[in-house]
C-alpha cells in the first residue's frame, strides 16, 4: 500500500490504524480524528490531506513518530480547506509539529487535490 485515497473514509481517534505502513506515501481521506500512534514508522509518508470543515484532532504528535511528519523529521505537507490554515497551526499537537517545521498546511484549494 503506497497510497490511500479515500476521500468518503472518516479516519477515527483508534490508535495504531496505519502503524508501521513504511511504504505508504500519501493518505486523503476525511479525518474524524488521528489517534495515538495512528501514522507511526510510515517512514515514507509525506503528503497527508485532510477534507473535512473542521479541524482533526490530534491526540498526541507520536501519531507520526518516525515519519518525515515527526519534530524531529524531515518535513511533509497537509491539505486543508484555506479556511482552516490558521486554525491548524494554532491547535494542540499540530502547532508542535507546526512550530518544528516537520507539518507544513498548505491549502487544498487550487491544489492538485482540489
Amino acid at each position: 500500500l503506497t497510497e490511500l485515497v479515500a476521500p468518503w473514509m472518516r479516519t477515527s481517534t483508534t490508535s495504531g490504524r496505519f502503524k508501521g505502513c513504511s511504504p505508504l506515501t500519501r493518505v486523503d481521506v476525511m479525518g474524524g480524528g488521528l489517534g495515538q500512534t495512528y501514522f507511526e514508522r510510515c517512514s515514507s509518508m509525506t503528503t497527508l490531506v485532510l477534507r473535512n470543515d473542521t479541524v482533526v484532532t490530534l491526540a498526541n504528535i507520536n501519531a507520526f513518530q518516525g515519519t518525515p511528519f515527526a519534530s524531529d523529521g524531515t518535513g511533509g505537507t497537509v491539505y486543508v480547506p484555506a479556511a482552516l490554515i490558521e486554525s491548524y497551526q494554532t491547535a494542540t499537537n499540530w502547532s508542535t509539529l507546526y512550530a518544528a517545521g516537520t507539518c507544513n498546511f498548505v491549502a487544498i484549494e487550487g491544489s492538485e487535490y482540489e
